[in-house]
């Protein structure tokens, strides 16, 4: 069966590892001028694959493994690694399709992560979680098979962001007594000495913890002037559980860094400050969605404390425009779409028809049905004989590592919509193989049938394929007589 004609990199093959244990390489580098953030959202995407079963390595410079101590998890290799990687993950505003295109030769995908969209790409995935930011953006940036994911609900947080969203969120109904300051791993810019002045200056009775990373210059320095100035708090190193810390603050003085959408994610009030140039676009999108709001230097920060605390009102409304900015979810919809890469389509033939009539006759795909009773052979036929005749109908068949995983069937409902459904073979169950088969199939979905709107419908009490659906961006439009209807634009 010859697989789907998809033009250039949207071929869907699986890699030559094992089809549980892909194989991916990271590469970045973190410094104290530099700050952590390439490498925090490098190390959170690959603590999401592991999890999932792959095979992670970074290739970083020492200086990374000094200040983030945690990539050590993780296995160290140079680029070229020694073996084929499944996926090479790059983030580094310095690199561009120059060094892309050469990687190609030992990375069978390769997945940027950018949010400046000033230079070109040679990718297969490009990830910019800024908050705002469209496909457009990097339309002639990089390869028409370019799968762009674009925004904050691929924001690459830790599991712990999510875990704590409803009690962080709960919190903001509360007075505001203890403030969170947090300007970037290593401090580059040396601003928390002057954001201390203006905490002092303000002559409000807050409780005061300043986040620091480890190696962060002068952190003796800060310690002596929090007691000198005398300011309740103190500066924490290294913070393992930045969620759990959050959490317990009523506001955060923070850059408009990587930590914008860990804020966002537990409806944290901000006052922002611009630490770095490519820090002036987050921030300036914060404002404008009315999650934050921006200073124009840190002298602004007394009177900008007192404003805000003494406006609980105004803090609620940023804590509730910052929570619909950021689920705390990204992650996985990331490692979802990477997957989806090593999933290979094709479409659904005769040779396909035994598995197909035994998948839908399983009772637990029957117990979830339209139709919940037993289908005949002759009617399966009849079935299948129609649906690889009509061209309003699509039905293709996921294979991974030589296995048939399950299916994914389009029948045009309109002009501009199809309906989608997904069967999971029952040998495929439990390894997330219904996110994998609709992720791909979204990816493809533009190519094969020149885009438009898909709609799904799913039972009420069918959870997992409510998640499948609604991880995926599809929006619950209505719900009657037991079954939710989805879209997704």
């Amino acid at each position: 069966m010859s697989p789907l004609p998809l033009p250039g990199g949207w071929a869907m093959m699986a890699g030559m590892c094992d089809a549980f244990s892909p194989y991916v390489v990271f590469h970045c580098n973190a410094s104290v001028p530099l700050g952590v953030g390439h490498a925090m959202r490098c190390l959170t995407l690959a603590d999401a694959l592991a999890a999932r079963g792959w095979r992670t390595a970074f290739a970083v410079n020492a200086e990374a493994l000094t200040l983030v101590a945690d990539l050590t998890r993780h296995d160290q290799v140079q680029v070229p690694p020694p073996e084929p990687a499944d996926f090479l993950v790059v983030d580094n505003y310095s690199l561009d399709a120059a060094f892309e295109a050469p990687a190609r030769e030992w990375a069978r995908h390769i997945l940027v992560i950018d949010d400046l969209a000033d230079r070109p790409h040679d990718c297969d995935l490009l990830l910019d979680q800024t908050l705002g930011r469209q496909a457009a953006d990097y339309g002639a940036l990089v390869p028409q098979s370019c799968t762009l994911l674009t925004g904050t609900g691929y924001a690459l947080l830790r599991p712990r962001f999510a875990q704590l969203r409803d009690t962080a969120l709960a919190r903001r109904r509360d007075a505001c007594r203890k403030v969170m300051i947090s300007l970037g791993g290593t401090d580059p810019g040396g601003a928390g000495r002057m954001v201390l002045d203006g905490v002092a200056q303000s002559g409000l009775a807050l409780q005061v913890i300043m986040v620091v990373g480890r190696g962060t210059p002068g952190i003796d320095g800060l310690r002596a002037a929090m007691g000198a100035l005398g300011i309740d708090g103190e500066v924490r190193e290294g913070v393992g559980d930045m969620a759990a810390v959050m959490a317990e603050c009523d506001l955060a003085i923070g850059t408009g860094g990587t930590t914008s959408w860990e804020r966002c994610c537990l409806g944290l009030p901000s006052l922002v400050l611009v630490t770095a140039d490519n820090q002036t676009y987050v921030a300036r999108m914060l404002e404008q969605w009315g999650a934050a709001r921006v200073l124009a230097n840190v002298g602004h920060v007394a009177q900008a404390l007192r404003d805000l605390v003494g406006d609980h009102a105004a803090r609620q409304r940023m804590a509730q425009s910052a929570a619909v900015a950021c689920d705390g979810l990204g992650a996985q919809r990331v490692a979802e779409a990477m997957e989806a890469r090593l999933l290979r389509l094709r479409r659904a033939g005769w040779d396909d028809s035994d598995d197909l009539l035994a998948w839908r006759n399983d009772p637990q795909t029957r117990a979830t049905a339209r139709n919940t009773g037993l289908v005949p052979v002759e009617n399966h036929l009849a079935w299948l004989t129609a649906v690889l005749a009509d061209p309003n109908r699509l039905l293709l068949v996921g294979e991974q590592a030589g296995e048939k995983v399950g299916t994914i069937r389009f029948d045009r409902q309109d002009e501009d919509s199809w309906e989608v459904s997904i069967t999971v073979a029952p040998s495929a169950r439990g390894r997330g193989m219904g996110n994998r088969l609709l992720a791909a199939g979204i990816a493809i979905q533009p190519k094969l049938l020149d885009g438009g709107v898909l709609l799904a419908t799913v039972g009420t009490g069918n959870m997992p394929s409510r998640r499948i659906f609604e991880t995926n961006g599809f929006t619950l439009v209505d719900e009657a007589e037991g079954w939710r209807h989805y879209i997704r634009r």
